[in-house]
Formats: C-alpha cells, sequence, structure tokens
C-alpha cells in the first residue's frame, strides 16, 4: 500500500510487488510451553486485560498510593481536580495534565466522561462508608472497600447491558471462571499514539460532564460491521505521518 510505505520500491522477499511495513517484535519473557516444554515467548503488557478499571486505579497498589490516592482525610477517595464545584480527573501540577492510572489516556472526551463517572462513584461510596463506620475504619479499608464496589459496578455493566447490545444477544448466564483462559491474549488498539496533542480534553470542564453525557445518550451509536473508517486506517498522528491502526493492531495480535 503506497500510502504507508516510505519507499514504494521495498516489497516482500515472500511476495514479489506486495508493499509491507516494517516492523519490530514486541519484548517478551522468554517462558517454556507447559505442554510441549518448547521455548515459549510471552508478551509483557503493565496493563491488565481484566475488568478491574485500572484506568483510575493504576496497575499497582504502590502505583495507586502515589500518584492516584488522597489520604489526606483518611476516607479512602481518589484525587480529583475540583471545577465549579464538581470533582473530575486530577491533573499534574508541573504541566496540567490529566493524571490517569494508566498510560493509556483517554482519547477522546466521552472516554474522559465515562471515566470521570466511576471516579465519582468510588468517591461518593467513601462519602456513604464513613457514614456508617466513621474514623473506626482506616484510610486503606475505605479505599479497598468503595473499590470492589466500584469495579463490580463496573463489570456488571459491560457484562450485562454493553456486550449483549453490540452482540445483538444477551450472554448466557455466568457458570464459573476458566483457569484455563489465557489473559494475555486480547485484542486492542497496542499502538500508542500520543494524541495528547491533538485534543482538548478540557471541554468536558467547560462544558459539564451532564451536557457531554447527554449527548452521548442521544446520539445513535452506528451498526457493528465489518468495515473500517478512513479515520482508522490513515490517522495522521501529531508528527503528520500516517498510521494504519487496522494493521498495527493485526500485526500485535500475531506477534504474540
Amino acid at each position: 500500500d503506497p500510502n504507508y510505505n516510505p519507499n514504494p520500491n521495498i516489497t516482500s522477499p515472500h511476495q514479489l510487488n506486495v508493499h509491507f511495513l516494517p516492523v519490530n517484535r514486541s519484548e517478551g519473557n522468554n517462558d517454556t510451553n507447559p505442554a510441549t516444554q518448547n521455548p515459549l515467548l510471552s508478551g509483557i503488557n503493565l496493563v491488565t486485560p481484566f475488568l478491574d478499571l485500572n484506568t483510575i486505579y493504576g496497575i499497582s497498589d504502590q502505583d495507586a498510593m502515589e500518584r492516584l490516592r488522597d489520604t489526606s482525610k483518611n476516607r479512602g477517595k481518589l484525587k480529583t481536580h475540583i471545577v465549579n464545584g464538581q470533582e473530575f480527573p486530577p491533573k499534574n501540577s508541573s504541566d496540567g495534565s490529566y493524571v490517569w492510572g494508566t498510560f493509556e489516556r483517554a482519547y477522546t472526551i466521552f472516554t474522559f466522561a465515562i471515566q470521570t463517572i466511576w471516579i465519582r462513584e468510588h468517591n461518593r461510596l467513601c462519602d456513604e462508608l464513613y457514614q456508617k463506620h466513621g474514623n473506626s475504619w482506616t484510610d486503606e479499608q475505605y479505599f479497598q472497600e468503595a473499590r470492589r464496589w466500584t469495579t463490580a459496578f463496573y463489570q456488571k455493566a459491560i457484562a450485562e447491558e454493553y456486550i449483549g447490545a453490540i452482540l445483538g444477544r444477551p450472554l448466557p448466564a455466568y457458570q464459573n471462571y476458566n483457569p484455563n483462559l489465557i489473559p494475555d491474549e486480547y485484542g486492542d488498539t497496542l499502538y500508542d499514539l500520543a494524541l495528547n496533542d491533538i485534543k482538548n480534553l478540557t471541554l468536558v470542564e467547560q462544558l459539564g460532564l451532564e451536557r457531554v453525557l447527554w449527548s452521548m445518550i442521544l446520539q445513535r451509536q452506528e451498526e457493528v460491521d465489518i468495515f473500517l473508517s478512513d479515520s482508522t486506517k490513515k490517522l495522521v498522528n501529531f508528527d503528520n505521518n500516517l498510521y494504519d491502526l487496522t494493521a498495527f493492531d493485526i500485526i500485535r495480535s500475531r506477534d504474540r
């Protein structure tokens, strides 16, 4: 595809006249396949594929304690940035950027709004728990209990509402966790495109969370199909280069 090949004269050694993108293998651990005892390259990923809200809770307990938790009032709350009396994700004091639980930040005002909801829900639960337990609980107890409830609400919403709506049918009833599943094998946009330089997430603060959420509710989602939009296949990054996110997804899935 000449759109993505900086040198149209480069062709694949295995198939003539087919342009290709050079790609580096991702880093991995040199493990052993327990079934065959053959070498096995397992991928390294700092972010889990589980529905654990790591976007607001961080990738480790230490990470959360250092960057995300507000321990000043002993109520287990998450840090926030207050605008007009409303809670929003915290900001970095050095450059004013938003602080997230993972390096994959909210790429649109809509994902920003959703993450704001879960931060507020966590802190609301902390206030509710404090009314019941007062100073008899520690900051850690409040944090972990609110985290359990918030994560459970999140998992329930995705499993019982969102996935069913996308598939067009409800998921079957939960039976039991399958320990043979390999959680490392999952698909996502694995290529980090530093989109912070070309978006304005402060629109949620300016417009208000309710207004953004109403726009999401009233705008009908397009039907899920097998077609890909040009904005996905020909995304212009901040360095003015074109990137095919679909190709990167396929490559990384095969790589893993």
